[in-house]
């Protein structure tokens, strides 16, 4: 019995669970087991197909081997395609601007300026990156994704664009702190300067009510005074 791999499977005194371990040494995407109706299984994960024939190459059917075989969806060749839409995608977002904010992308090389006052004297650059599928390393799937080295080298670029992404994403988060910080303060000042002004510039209307009516009261009272003061004098001459 042969499989069309790396190999064959040449008959052994065993039971059957030895033979089940020899067509799996053939390859690694060999997948074999007994199945609910006590029939053998082979399936080939990686989407090849299997052939069964003796070493001189006469096929199963001659040999009296009775198979059944599904063509079923290619899995691995299914999920790369799914993984190149989704790299797609990537440049999509990226390139045509979707990530863009106010017309400034810092996602695709597109610095940002934040100025602090009406001067321009103090601001804070945020450095901006390209992260398209180029800036991040990322490539369409190769081959298929038949082998498990083509998957392993698909999920190593993830991996690195991931760690580019996460120390990008801490940089604008330092950017986004110092700039809040600034805010804060500007808020802070303004509220100061403007509760000062309005204790210079505005009047309860209430105390100055008060104020002025305290003043005539005052001034009513210094005439009357000065009044019988003369009075008192006049009083005083009129005995001589």
């Amino acid at each position: 019995m042969g499989i069309r791999t790396n190999g064959f499977v040449a008959p052994s005194q065993g039971n059957f669970n030895d033979l089940i371990d020899q067509i799996k040494a053939v390859d690694e995407a060999l997948k074999v087991e007994i199945d609910a109706n006590g029939k053998l299984k082979i399936i080939m994960t990686n989407g090849d197909d299997i052939i069964i024939n003796d070493l001189s190459g006469t096929p199963s059917s001659v040999l009296g081997i009775q198979a059944t075989g599904m063509d079923g969806t290619n899995v691995r060749k299914s999920y790369a395609e799914q993984y190149d839409t989704i790299v797609q995608q990537i440049d999509d977002l990226i390139l045509n601007n979707d990530s863009s904010y106010k017309g400034t992308n810092l996602l695709n090389g597109q610095d940002l300026t934040v100025y602090f006052n009406e001067y321009r004297t103090s601001s804070l650059k945020i450095d901006s990156v390209v992260f398209d599928t180029l800036g991040l390393g990322i490539k369409d799937s190769t081959n298929e994704w038949k082998n498990n080295a083509d998957i392993q080298k698909s999920l190593s670029q993830v991996d690195g664009a991931i760690s580019m992404i996460e120390a990008q994403a801490s940089e604008f988060g330092q950017n986004l702190s110092a700039i809040q910080n600034r805010q804060d303060f500007t808020e802070n000042m303004t509220n100061i300067l403007t509760t000062g002004a309005d204790s210079l510039t505005l009047a309860d209307m209430n105390e100055e009510a008060a104020n002025m009516l305290s003043l005539k009261v005052r001034q009513e009272l210094g005439t009357n005074a000065l009044s019988l003061a003369s009075q008192s004098q006049q009083s005083v001459l009129k005995l001589f």
